[in-house]
C-alpha cells in the first residue's frame, strides 16, 4: 500500500466499498510502475544496446570546401556527442571550432569571410549532412 493511499483511507473512512475494491488494484498498478522506472539489473534484457549499435550505411561523404586557395573539410556532425550537436549552430565559432580539425582552427579565423559567404556554407553543410535548420531544431 502506497502512503497516499494509506492517508485518504484514514482520512475518508465513509468511502464506499467499490472504491476500497479498487484502491488494492491501483496500488499494484503503481508498484508495478515504480518497478518499469527502476533502473534494470545489467545484462538484462533490453530494447535497445547502444554498447554494440553501429551505423547503418557507413560514413558519410566529407563536406569540403575552399577558402583561399585552400580545401577545407568540416567534421560529420553525426559522430559528435549530442550535446554537441544541440549547440552546434547557436555559436558560429563553437561551430568552426568543433567541426574543423583543431589545426586549422586558427588559420580559418585568420581568413575574413563576408556574412553571406558564411551563412552559405553552413546551409550547405547542414544540407549535405540531412541536419535539421535550426529553426526546425527548435520547434
Amino acid at each position: 500500500m502506497t502512503a497516499r493511499s494509506a492517508a485518504t483511507r484514514s482520512a475518508n473512512p465513509r468511502r464506499s466499498a467499490a472504491r476500497a475494491a479498487t484502491e488494492p488494484e491501483l496500488d499494484a498498478a503503481a508498484a508495478a510502475a515504480d518497478d518499469k522506472t527502476a533502473e534494470p539489473a545489467p545484462g538484462g534484457p533490453v530494447a535497445l544496446d547502444l554498447d554494440t549499435l553501429e551505423r547503418e550505411g557507413g560514413t558519410q561523404e566529407v563536406f569540403k570546401f575552399r577558402l583561399h586557395a585552400r580545401d577545407w573539410i568540416l567534421a560529420d556532425p553525426t559522430e559528435f556527442d549530442w550535446q554537441d550537436v544541440v549547440v552546434l549552430f547557436t555559436d558560429p565559432y563553437g561551430f568552426f571550432r568543433r567541426t574543423l580539425p583543431a589545426d586549422d582552427v586558427a588559420e580559418f579565423f585568420s581568413h575574413r569571410i563576408p556574412a553571406w559567404k558564411l551563412n552559405v556554407l553552413i546551409e550547405r553543410y547542414i544540407k549535405h549532412y540531412g541536419l535539421p535548420t535550426p529553426g526546425e531544431a527548435n520547434a
